[in-house]
Order: C-alpha cells, then sequence, then structure tokens
C-alpha cells in the first residue's frame, strides 16, 4: 500500500481487498474494550510505531489517518494530537534521550550525527548495516505546542531527527568454515588444556576438538565457547589484546577446571580469539562503503558523535544439521567479529570527520521511546494549561499574604519573574549551610478575572561550606613563611609541628573572630599590623598579619567558595542545571551578621568582594539568570525569621485520578469493606513497614459543567475481628483504633492526610 501511495495509483482490484483486511487487523486490535473501564478514552494518547522507510508524512497525512477513522482508534472528534505516528529511528532516538535510560546520552541541538545499524540475520550467514546520518532538531510536535516558544519548550528540549541523506544498506556474507572453528577449537586447547605448544588431539580435525576427548567432554567444550562468547564486551574493543572480562564463578565449567585452567582461561585476550576467524575481505569491504558514503554527504562538515545501534534477529537455518550447534557458534562469533570491525573502522575515521568516540547503545526499547515523547507532550500540555484548582489552602494563603505584605522587595521579584519560569533561593545560614530551593512561577485566573501569580515548589539541596573561621586560619597559615619549627604544607607535618599549627590557628582565630566582632574599633589604615603573640610569624616580603593580610589572604578565597557553590548550583545537573533558572535570590542570617554584627571595614568589604566574585562566576558560566542579593531583602528576612520566598496557592499534582489511603495505626486488626450501592466488596491489604495498607481508587467521574468535583464521597464498613478483641479488651483501659486517611494521586504525592481515633 505505501507503494501504490507513492506512484499516486488508486485503490483498486487487489489493493481494495487489502486495504479492507488491514481496517479488519486493525479493529480486531483496539484496546478500548479491555481498557475503558480503567481509563477514560477521550484522554488517552495513542501512538503509533512504523518502520522508519514506511513512515514518509504524505503517506501518513493521506492514507494512514483516513484508515483509521474508518476504525475504532480514531473518530472526526479526536484532536490531531490524539493519535501520533513515530518510526523506529525516532523512538530510538527519544530513547536515548530519557533521563532513565541506563545509555541516556546528551544529543546537541542541531548536531549531526552518523547512525549505524547493525543487524544480525543470525545462522543465515548475513550482517546488514546501514549507514544514515542525522541533524538534531526540535521535535516538530512539541514546537508546534509551543506556539514556537523556547521558553516553554525548556532548557532540556526533546530532540528529533531530520534526515540529511539518504540511508545506504551493506550487507557482509559469512559461509561458516570449519576450519575456523578447528583452529578457535585448537587454540582453546593449546591454550587452556595442553601441556606444550605441540601437542594434538586425535587426527587433528575440527570434530576431534569438538567432541568428547580424554582431555574434555563436548559440553564443556560447548559452554566453554559459549562463556567466551558472552564475554565480548564491545566496549573495550578498541584495544585488541585486552583481556576478555568473564564471570568464571557463576558459570557452569567453573568446578570442571582446575586452578591453574582458570588462570589460564582469565589470560585469553580479544586479539587471541578473533585472529582465529577469517573474515578479512569483508573489513576492508565495509570500510571503503564508509568512507565512500561519508565523502559523497559530508564535505567539510564535522559529525558531532556516532550512534551504533544493535539489532538481533534469530533463524534455526542450520538445525538438523550434524553437529548444527558449531555452525551457530561460528556465526555468532562471526557477528561479534564483524560488528567489532564496524566500531574501530569508525573510531579509525574519527580524526577525519567524526568529533566523538562513538557510542554502543545495546540495551534500548522503542516502546519506552515512544512512551518518552507521549510523557514529554503530557508535559508540554501541563505547562500550557491553566491549572486545574483542586483546593485552595485557605490557612496558608493567610499566611503567605501576611509574609508578602511584611516584605514587599520580595513579593516584587515574584511579580516580575515570566509565568512558567524557575527561580531559586539561597539562604546562607551561621551553621555555614546554603540551603537551596528552586521554585516555578505560574499564572492562574483570580475571581475577579484577573490574572494572578503564585508558585510551586520543584526540588530542594543543601550545601555545606568550610568553617569561615578554619578556612581563614588555614589560607593564613599556607601562605607564611614561618621558622624551621614549623612546616608550611599541614598534610606533612608530624606531631610536634601538628600541635605547633594547632596552637597557631587557636590564637588566630580568637584574634580574627575579636576583631571582626567589635564593630567600636574604627580601621583607617589596613596595613596596620594586628596584635598578636606568635612574633615569630611572619610572611613573604617581610608583610605581618595586618587588616589586609586577613582580607585579602584569609576572607577572600572563602568569598570565591561561597561565590563558587552558589553559581555552580544553577549550572550542575545534579542540582538545578535542568532548568532555566531566571532569577537567584540570596539570603541568609549569615549575611544579616555580617551586615550587622561585624566591623564596618569588614563587613563592607565581605559585601563588596562577595558580590563581585559572584558577578564573576556567572559571567564565567554563562548563566543569565538575575543575580538579586540586598541589604535590604537580607534585614527584611532576619526581622520576620526568614520566610522562604514562595507564594504557594496551591499544591501540584498530575492527575485527576485519586486515591484514598487507610492506614491502621493502633489497635486489633480490622477488615474493610467498601461500600457501593447495593454491594459491600472487601478490601485486601498490603504491608508497609508493619503497617496495614488500604489502597482504594476514587471516581471522580461526577464532574458539575465540566468542573472539578467540590467533594467526593465513598462509605466504608470497618470490621474488628473477634479473635484479637480479647487481649486488646484486657490490657487496654481506653479501647480504641488509630488509623490515618490519606488522599493521594496515582503517583503517590499526598494531597491531603487526616487522623482518626475510633472507640469501640
Amino acid at each position: 500500500m505505501y507503494n501504490s501511495h507513492n506512484i499516486h495509483q488508486s485503490i483498486t482490484g487487489n489493493d481494495l481487498i487489502i486495504y479492507e483486511a488491514i481496517i479488519s487487523f486493525l479493529t480486531k486490535l483496539w484496546l478500548g474494550n479491555r481498557i475503558e473501564e480503567i481509563y477514560d478514552l477521550a484522554t488517552t494518547q495513542f501512538a503509533f510505531l512504523l518502520p522508519m522507510e514506511d513512515s514518509d508524512a504524505g503517506f501518513v497525512n493521506n492514507f494512514l489517518q483516513p484508515l483509521l477513522l474508518k476504525t475504532p482508534w480514531l473518530s472526526t472528534c479526536d484532536p490531531k494530537s490524539k493519535l501520533i505516528f513515530i518510526n523506529d529511528l525516532q523512538a530510538y532516538l527519544y530513547s536515548l534521550q530519557d533521563p532513565q535510560h541506563v545509555d541516556n546520552i546528551n544529543l546537541q541541538k542541531e548536531g549531526r550525527y552518523l547512525i549505524c545499524n547493525i543487524q544480525n540475520m543470525a545462522t543465515r550467514g548475513r550482517v546488514t548495516v546501514e549507514l544514515g546520518a542525522v541533524q538534531m532538531v526540535y521535535d516538530k510536535d512539541l514546537v508546534a505546542a509551543s506556539n514556537k516558544s523556547i521558553l516553554t519548550l525548556g532548557s532540556n528540549p526533546l530532540l528529533e531527527p531530520k534526515s540529511l541523506c539518504p540511508t545506504v544498506r551493506h550487507t557482509l556474507s559469512f559461509v561458516p568454515s570449519l576450519n575456523d572453528m578447528k583452529n578457535l577449537a585448537k587454540f582453546l586447547f593449546l591454550k587452556i588444556f595442553a601441556e606444550s605448544s605441540d601437542e594434538k588431539i586425535g587426527n587433528d580435525s575440527y570434530s576431534d576438538y569438538c567432541s568428547d576427548n580424554k582431555y574434555y567432554d563436548k559440553v564443556l567444550f560447548e559452554e566453554l565457547l559459549r562463556l567466551l562468547r558472552i564475554s565480548i564486551n564491545s566496549n573495550v574493543v578498541l584495544d585488541f589484546y585486552h583481556r576478555i572480562k568473564m564471570n568464571l564463578k557463576q558459570s557452569i565449567i567453573y568446578k570442571k577446571l582446575s586452578k591453574e585452567q582458570h588462570e589460564k582461561l582469565s589470560s585469553i585476550t580479544y586479539e587471541e580469539i578473533f585472529r582465529n576467524l577469517n573474515c578479512s575481505s569483508n573489513y576492508f569491504e565495509m570500510t571503503k562503503v564508509m568512507i565512500d558514503y561519508l565523502e559523497s554527504n559530508f564535505n567539510d562538515e564535522t559529525i558531532n558523535g556516532a550512534l551504533v545501534r544493535v539489532d538481533r534477529e534469530y533463524w534455526n537455518y542450520y538445525c538438523g544439521r550434524p553437529n548444527y550447534w558449531i555452525y551457530e557458534e561460528l556465526l555468532e562469533y562471526y557477528f561479534l567479529k564483524a560488528k567489532i570491525d564496524v566500531i574501530k573502522q569508525m573510531h579509525d575515521l574519527e580524526h577525519i570527520r567524526i568529533s566523538h568516540t562513538p557510542q554502543i547503545v545495546f540495551d534500548y526499547s522503542l516502546k519506552n521511546g515512544c512512551i518518552y515523547k507521549i510523557f514529554r507532550m503530557f508535559e508540554m500540555s501541563s505547562k500550557l494549561q491553566q491549572p486545574i484548582i483542586k483546593h485552595h489552602l485557605t490557612s496558608r494563603l493567610t499566611e503567605n499574604v501576611t509574609e508578602h505584605q511584611g516584605n514587599r522587595e520580595k513579593n516584587t521579584i515574584i511579580d516580575n519573574i515570566q509565568a512558567y519560569a524557575f527561580y531559586a533561593e539561597a539562604d546562607i545560614t551561621v551553621n555555614q549551610v546554603i540551603r537551596l530551593s528552586l521554585n516555578q512561577v505560574i499564572e492562574t485566573s483570580a475571581t475577579n478575572g484577573d490574572m494572578e501569580k503564585s508558585t510551586l515548589p520543584v526540588c530542594e539541596d543543601t550545601y555545606q561550606l568550610d568553617d569561615m573561621f578554619e578556612a581563614i586560619c588555614t589560607n593564613i597559615w599556607n601562605v607564611a613563611e614561618l621558622d624551621s619549627e614549623s612546616c608550611q604544607d599541614v598534610s606533612n607535618c608530624n606531631t610536634k609541628q601538628l600541635d605547633y599549627y594547632t596552637n597557631f590557628k587557636t590564637q588566630l582565630k580568637t584574634l580574627i573572630n575579636n576583631t571582626l566582632m567589635d564593630r567600636s574599633q574604627e580601621i583607617f589604615d589596613l596595613d596596620e599590623e594586628i596584635s598578636f603573640l606568635w612574633k615569630d610569624i611572619h610572611f613573604k616580603k617581610g608583610k605581618n598579619i595586618t587588616h589586609r593580610v586577613v582580607m585579602d589572604i584569609g576572607i577572600l578565597p572563602y568569598l570565591k567558595e561561597l561565590a563558587n557553590a552558589l553559581s555552580s548550583s544553577l549550572k550542575s545537573k545534579a542540582m538545578f542545571g535542568n532548568y532555566k533558572t531566571a532569577c537567584i535570590v540570596i539570603t541568609g542570617e549569615l549575611l544579616h551578621l555580617w551586615l550587622t554584627r561585624y566591623n564596618s571595614k569588614y563587613s563592607e568589604y565581605m559585601w563588596t568582594n562577595l558580590l563581585a566574585e559572584l558577578s564573576s562566576q556567572f559571567y564565567v558560566r554563562q548563566i543569565r539568570a538575575q543575580l538579586v542579593l540586598t541589604k535590604e531583602i537580607v534585614i527584611s528576612d532576619h526581622n520576620q525569621g526568614y520566610p522562604p520566598l514562595k507564594r504557594q496557592k496551591y499544591q501540584q499534582i498530575s492527575s485527576k485520578g485519586y486515591f484514598l489511603n487507610i492506614r491502621r495505626l493502633h489497635g486489633p486488626s480490622i477488615e474493610i469493606y467498601h461500600c457501593q450501592e447495593d454491594k459491600c466488596s472487601k478490601m485486601s491489604a498490603t504491608k508497609i513497614r508493619n503497617h496495614d495498607h488500604w489502597k482504594i481508587p476514587l471516581s471522580t467521574s461526577n464532574q458539575l459543567d465540566g468542573q472539578c468535583p467540590i467533594h467526593i464521597e465513598e462509605e466504608f464498613f470497618i470490621h474488628l475481628k473477634k479473635s484479637d478483641l480479647h487481649s486488646y479488651q484486657d490490657d487496654d483501659t481506653m479501647k480504641w483504633i488509630l488509623y490515618s486517611v490519606g488522599m493521594f494521586h496515582f503517583a503517590d504525592i499526598l494531597h491531603d492526610s487526616a487522623h482518626v481515633l475510633t472507640s469501640y
């Protein structure tokens, strides 16, 4: 049908029969009858996975979609994005972008990639190698949904492949050679079992080495070949003299071999195995294909990377032949050799065209690629649609209003941030801990019809700094020129020298603390020597401990560390690096201490240099977030107990489906029955941390005028087991059961909960 469509033939004759058969087939596959009791089909996303060669947009739009309208999969009332079509190359590259994928790869936007698909038609003696080149661009479905807004796409947009040139396919053929098997088997015999290099078995034929003999039996040899084959790792084959790492202890043959044979087996290298397989002609043939492909399609362009994808097909082509397992093992080894040769060739071409080492991906799932694409579509939909308000947090609203009135500067920050952008707050405590939080600004309709902004929490993190006074003393010590009784490097000190350092640091900490905390002292000359008990301490160029030394040598490196910790939090993927942060607000009790308790000269120095270091770090790291560090906010925060910069009016949930969770905390065992109309159903309990839990799905279908239900009402019976009542009645003066009731959505995010005390 795809071929007929491409040459614009009308559907007639045999094609009409095929057309009707396709409709009948897709109708039989319809899932609705099986899932409509669990899911709302009106809001269910469907995806069709197509072969790349049959995924032309014209074919999909002009043939496949109209055909699906004649099946239950699609109706004229459905939105355009109800059913999406994904080809296998797209699904493959989507799956690699999934953060949860074991081979998650950071594909570059507009990056060019060489895609190599190695397909093993096992036991048929053929390996097909497909070469294609793609450029990664923004996914067209998400671009359309975002109204072409880069901000809405986020800092980690989904990318899809755009084909740069036609795919070329080349087939490598292998004829199993019994001579190769003999060479491989004889090598293993000489390496592991033989006592001398000129020893041989029987008539020195392949059957002598592959069957029962006085050194080993046939089963042991089969398992040995298999263990070697499955242990070959394509990620280390660039060094052919690398030993093959085998999990011997978990293998069947472990107890059948001696310790000496274990050591010999473990010393086998890749080169020793593959030199016994004669398929060099394929190697040179494939090299020519690759070079021709690159030279034909790329002149001066650099390819950002190469992705190697491995597929397998199994056919029992040799089944029934005598010793057919030998042919199948040989073909498996040929496939491994061909795969490794292709990867080596791509690596050898690296200096010519490819800027990164080829990445081999074995564990991937086209299904998971489709799921990840759909997940990103749902994520985009959640960003664009106004939040559905389930429940107003009244008490929290009141608290937030009070907080905002008391700190107008921070309130203005939220109003100035664009809706659906992210902002961070850093609270630096006197214990040298940076409490970091990331939030998102959302926009909803107020009761008067205006739009109002509020915030949703995203994630939190903490960072422990070194103690400030410890850091200052260590910095000063490290640049001091001390006498022979001491040492300049603390890590190389002996016990006597360490005592010397400890005493020095203790006195210096006291001195610096007294100097910093003395607001009455007026410092006019930064080069004035500070009175210090240790008169034998001197610095390079004859300098002594002065205010300038404390500032430039002691305090400034500490401020650089603080600025580095704050700026790196916005770039590190382990913290907030996956989000495009619009603004960071820095506050905290430590900063308030600097402003209000420290000597004014030191206070101004620390504040000014922290701002300068932060600005420098933002420039170097190319952070485009607005930096908010003001004395007014720090002082105002202190007066209010350092409230977080939030305006959280709603709690985020990701589904309209809810679960009620009941947990027994105290009292006799109970049974719970869910009452629905004229019947009661016993609910099964699960044990979680020694507590009985009952999780019951709640229906939210009773919506009014398209709005969400005001309340959900369900009825339950609690039945107490008589067998457990007696022990509690004997022991407890008060007869009671304590159980908690919690409302959850399907991802188990707490929505609301309460504890209930029931007497009996």
